[in-house]
């Protein structure tokens, strides 16, 4: 079974946010794949199950604040035996410029909490992650009132485009793995 996690913060307050870029992202997915979403009370997430090229797949969206997102991806991961390098964590990357996506295998959080988090209470840093880029703050904006704010009306326009192949990306990741979906996806611009 492959995991997919989309991360970002619960209620109308986030949405289309900078950090709430993997939620926008998982849910291209499950619109685009006819995943429905329902409410995992023992897990804190929002959930999903399907089939993709006759693999299983689960989609996941953590119903606690960013910060604690791995709560959820743990107990998602652990009820299912489902091993890190089968997790796919979607978030937003203020290393890459708004709207480009990068797939990697394993690696530091560059400062993202939730990441931090996953990685914390999975024990490892080998979980791979698509990362969609949102820049760096601009003059002297505080890096969580960026996370937190809205992009610009270009940004948004590079995020959405980036937005819209996401369901793609992630199904060559379930189908053809990492390494091939960064070959085929972390050239684009």
């Amino acid at each position: 079974m492959k995991l997919i996690v989309g991360l970002g913060n619960p209620g109308k307050d986030y949405e289309r946010t900078r950090h709430n870029l993997g939620f926008e992202a998982i849910d291209a997915f499950a619109a685009k794949m006819d995943f429905g979403w329902k409410k995992s009370e023992k897990h804190d997430c929002l959930l999903s199950k399907g089939v993709i090229d006759d693999m299983d797949v689960m989609i996941i969206k953590p119903q606690t604040f960013m910060n604690e997102s791995g709560h959820a991806v743990h107990s998602v991961a652990s009820y299912y035996k489902i091993s890190p390098e089968d997790i796919l964590v979607i978030h937003d990357e203020m290393d890459l410029p708004p709207g480009r996506m990068m797939f990697i295998s394993k690696g530091g959080t560059a400062g993202h909490n939730g990441v931090t988090d996953i990685q914390e209470r999975l024990g490892t840093q080998n979980i791979p992650r698509l990362r969609i880029g949102i820049g760096r703050p601009v003059g002297h904006i505080a890096k969580e009132n960026w996370v937190l704010g809205m992009p610009n009306p270009e940004d948004r326009r590079a995020i959405s485009e980036t937005i819209r192949n996401t369901p793609d990306a992630i199904r060559d990741w379930i189908v053809q793995g990492t390494e091939r979906s960064m070959n085929r996806w972390n050239t684009r611009t």
